[in-house]
């Protein structure tokens, strides 16, 4: 199972993978991919072939657009590699945040399993066809542990303070 960037001429298959999603983007999958478009993509491939994706745009946190795998490759830890694959590109004690379907168990379920947590429900977030529907606002639970891990551990400290300048040690 590999995990790289998505290119522009992904765009048709990951477009088709969104009809597994119950509230599809295809204007934030599309700025995703572009390389001005602002976000990033992943793919997990199978045969050279994208069978899923995560969508994400940074900024002080990372907000998880969209992640989907094709129903036929599912529980093979692919949505959980691609979150990973998320953290490792991301700077240390990063925030990541999704929003979901409150009707969306097995999602909420799954992001809970990855460390995320309720932070807050958000009204009418969704508007569908018929009605507007709420979504659960989550957040990475392993960034208060990251957090407590940079404070504790030094060379970890060096490294966040390398990576932003930061050499004032005044007492």
């Amino acid at each position: 199972m590999t995990v790289q960037s998505a290119k522009t001429q992904d765009y048709p298959t990951l477009r088709n993978l969104q009809a597994y999603l119950s509230a599809p983007s295809p204007i934030l999958l599309k700025h995703a991919i572009e390389p001005t478009g602002g976000g990033q993509c992943l793919i997990s491939a199978h045969a050279q072939q994208p069978v899923g994706y995560i969508s994400y745009f940074s900024a002080e946190q990372v907000h998880i657009t969209e992640l989907v795998v094709h129903p036929e490759f599912r529980r093979a830890g692919r949505a959980s590699r691609l979150i990973s694959a998320v953290v490792d590109k991301t700077s240390p004690c990063t925030t990541l945040t999704v929003t979901v379907a409150v009707s969306s168990k097995t999602a909420i379920g799954f992001y809970k399993s990855c460390g995320f947590t309720i932070a807050a429900r958000k009204e009418e977030f969704y508007e569908t066809h018929e009605s507007a529907v709420d979504a659960l606002f989550m957040t990475n639970e392993w960034v208060y542990s990251a957090l407590v891990e940079c404070l504790l551990d030094r060379d970890r400290v060096n490294t966040v303070e390398s990576t932003y300048s930061i050499n004032d040690r005044s007492e």
